[in-house]
């Protein structure tokens, strides 16, 4: 319930703590030695763990305001606003700031106010890399010329700005087409493998993709680089993509402005989180942990993007866990995001949550802990499937099967089989390995067969297909021949693996 009435309550929770401390000591300030209203209200929606409209009411019913709360709400709202936009004064912030600026005096027709504003907008816009406000600059710098100079200094300054703006479009062009390219790429997520080759391949012929010489300003050759490190991760040329990503952090760190353009800052984080990862799968957990630490700093992504670094920390943690075993490690990061995501409801990534899904159930069933994992594989078992990861979504049918096996659920595990086929069935990827694997929980479930016999012949039918790139592919999701192994020989994979 709510539509806007909680949007003040995803609001105050989105504010770390110490933004949530700055914000109540401005209110006492302003308020000369006494909180206001809306910090009450304030307080009381921090308390509240999911939005609830009528506990709301309830608990701030001996105060007057409750009788026209949603006029506090609006009043709330717009004062937590107003205090992100004043503490948060990067040049981004400065850029918007004077913008507004530069209009209001334009308005008031005091154009000779107005030059040295344009020439610092210019400035920030430069850095950002923002062509939009670069190009708003320029058009009101041409129109201060018109009313305020006489036509042989206006030519002068037309001319001139004409050069600029002229620079400006041939980067600007250059960007776009660049993401035009980069857009169409992105496609190679949902593609057949040799349609991929075939993708990478183009892009590498293509010299305004693969020539840094063509890039006209950094965020371009960001692109080109981010484009060159897909390329590289659906090859399965790690080493490659680590060095990509380490191309793109030293790109965003060489130009400081692009850090305060907010539009661009995921893509950091995304090169961060990537270049941790990649170190992870080449077994460098030293060089990993390292890597994230250029994510995990106070003031940057905790502060700047706490949702998504959230997101990014946890996929990491719950990674590192699983590659060195270490299950408190992973525990606590899974305890850890259970505890937090409700805060960030509506802007968690919906990806970045089914993946998250996808490695607890993962952790917890290499440690023998089945029960700790159903939670997150009903998670990702009862998404809507839609474009995000529904491969992931697909497989959790696999886990939903050995984990009810393990609990010696074979009621449900024979119910889930019928009901996987259909599924799998009718969204058409009910291929070859889907088909072993369900035969297999189907003999298990009727109990005719010794279930011995039936890992092992599952385990020499996997090792028939190991050159088989389709079951290459799904051993990525989860390896199951260890699995097998652990309910042969009575241990955990955890255990096996450590041996």
């Amino acid at each position: 319930m709510g539509g806007f009435r909680k949007h003040v309550w995803e609001l105050v929770h989105s504010l770390t703590e110490s933004e949530v401390q700055k914000f109540k000591d401005r209110a006492f300030q302003y308020k000369r030695g006494r909180y206001a209203k809306y910090v009450v209200l304030f307080d009381a929606l921090r308390k509240q763990p999911s939005f609830n409209d009528k506990e709301l009411k309830e608990q701030l019913k001996d105060h007057s305001f409750v009788q026209h709360l949603h006029r506090t709400k609006n009043y709330l709202y717009g004062k937590i606003l107003d205090y992100i936009r004043e503490a948060h004064d990067g040049e981004e912030s400065q850029l918007h700031a004077l913008l507004e600026k530069t209009r209001i005096l334009f308005e008031k027709r005091l154009y000779h106010h107005l030059p040295p504003l344009i020439e610092k907008g210019k400035r920030f816009a430069d850095s950002l890399e923002d062509f939009a406000a670069h190009r708003r600059l320029y058009q009101l710098e041409r129109m201060v010329a018109r009313y305020s100079r006489g036509w042989k200094d206006y030519n002068a300054v037309i001319d001139h700005l004409v050069g600029e703006e002229k620079e400006l479009e041939d980067k600007e062009n250059n960007y776009r087409e660049l993401e035009r390219l980069e857009s169409l790429f992105l496609k190679i997520w949902d593609v057949g493998q040799q349609e991929r080759k075939e993708m990478i391949r183009e892009a590498r012929e293509n010299p305004l993709l693969n020539d840094p010489n063509q890039a006209r300003s950094t965020s371009a050759r960001i692109i080109q680089e981010h484009v060159r490190l897909l390329s590289w991760f659906f090859e399965g040329n790690f080493t490659e993509a680590i060095s990509t990503c380490d191309r793109i952090i030293a790109l965003f760190e060489g130009t400081p402005g692009l850090m305060e353009n907010n539009a661009k800052y995921t893509v950091l984080g995304m090169a961060i989180y990537w270049a941790a990862s990649f170190r992870l799968l080449l077994d460098d957990t030293e060089g990993a942990e390292k890597a994230f630490e250029k994510m995990d700093v106070p003031g940057n992504f905790p502060r700047r993007m706490p949702a998504f670094f959230l997101e990014r920390k946890t996929l990491f943690e719950i990674s590192f866990a699983r590659k060195t075993l270490n299950f408190e490690r992973g525990a606590a990061a899974i305890q850890s995001f259970t505890q937090k995501k409700a805060t960030y409801e509506n802007t968690l990534d919906l990806t970045a949550r089914i993946q998250i899904n996808h490695l607890a159930a993962e952790l917890y069933l290499v440690f023998a802990q089945p029960k700790a994992a159903l939670p997150f594989i009903l998670g990702n078992k009862n998404e809507r499937l839609g474009s995000h990861r529904p491969d992931l979504l697909h497989y959790s049918r696999i886990f939903f099967l050995m984990t009810h096996y393990q609990i010696e659920n074979l009621d449900i595990v024979e119910r889930e089989v019928r009901s996987a086929k259909t599924s799998l069935g009718r969204h058409k990827v009910l291929n070859p390995f889907y088909h072993l694997i369900l035969k297999l929980f189907a003999d298990l479930a009727q109990g005719k067969k010794n279930p011995n016999e039936l890992f092992k012949a599952t385990i020499q039918e996997l090792s028939a297909q190991e050159s088989n790139p389709l079951f290459q592919q799904m051993r990525n999701y989860f390896d199951l021949e260890t699995w097998f192994f652990s309910q042969l020989e009575g241990h955990s994979m955890a255990e096996i693996e450590a041996d």
